[in-house]
């Protein structure tokens, strides 16, 4: 089984897919969901996102649906309302083209089976000792065989699914008791990937979560200071204003692009 290292002592903490990939990409990025709450602000195409898996999970649960538009109405009006006014995109003029994109994603997501589905948009926890919970939410659940299936649908292309992925399928196995594979199916260009962690793979996700909960508490106690590193996620970063790395490395993203054009 796994053997996740024990880790420093501290406050309550609590890591998602969504921490652990940050501490990954940048350190100092994921301290700073810890130390000042700063969370990516909410854009177009998260929006478009969020309902885009709205309307897979009601697929997945309630059967086919033929009137999308419709259904994306409702599914903003249940759940979405707050995050379309504070984007400024709930005048009709600026909200239909978003529920287009948003429909013509879910009619690809139609093109992929899904034989054997048996939960969706389903959270996962599981207590640690020393203070830390694990927290993951599964796009799908699916059972091939005897195997589970963890599968993670992308409205963008697929980058690099699997830190994402061997997270929730650690969590999976740590409350659930059994391994899984993972799958990832990107939406928009149609890459698929699939995985059957090994055990080695999952201890090695177990030891890098320990490393995040072991920095941010040394951090909290004055000890330590999270190391910067600059790549393509600094353009949405939270705490950009305050990092010298940051803004080079969003300058250079920028000054490339016009140069491409």
């Amino acid at each position: 089984m796994i053997d996740i290292p024990r880790m420093r002592a501290g406050p309550p903490i609590k890591v998602s897919a969504t921490s652990y990939m940050a501490f990954l990409r940048c350190p100092a990025q994921a301290q700073a969901r810890y130390d000042q709450k700063a969370f990516p602000k909410e854009t177009v195409d998260s929006f478009r996102g969020a309902l885009v898996h709205r309307l897979i999970a009601r697929r997945l649960r309630s059967g086919p649906f033929e009137d999308v538009e419709h259904a994306a109405r409702v599914e903003i009006g249940e759940a979405l309302n707050e995050k379309m006014v504070a984007l400024g995109v709930n005048r009709p003029s600026l909200l239909a083209p978003i529920i287009a994109e948003a429909a013509d994603l879910f009619h690809r997501f139609c093109r992929f089976p899904i034989v054997g589905f048996e939960e969706a948009e389903i959270t996962i926890g599981h207590e640690l000792p020393d203070d830390v919970t694990l927290v993951g939410k599964i796009d799908g659940v699916f059972v091939d065989g005897q195997a589970k299936v963890l599968r993670d649908w992308k409205t963008g292309p697929l980058g690099e699914p699997f830190n994402q992925l061997l997270f929730y399928a650690l969590v999976w196995l740590l409350a659930r008791g059994e391994q899984a594979r993972v799958e990832a199916f990107s939406l928009q260009t149609g890459e698929q990937a699939r995985k059957e962690p090994s055990l080695a793979d999952l201890q090695m996700v177990g030891e890098r979560l320990a490393d995040l909960v072991n920095q941010v508490r040394s951090v909290w106690e004055g000890e330590a200071t999270p190391r910067k590193v600059a790549g393509p996620w600094c353009a949405h970063c939270p705490v950009l204003a305050s990092c010298t790395e940051g803004q080079e490395a969003s300058l250079m993203l920028v000054s490339g692009y016009r140069a491409r054009q």
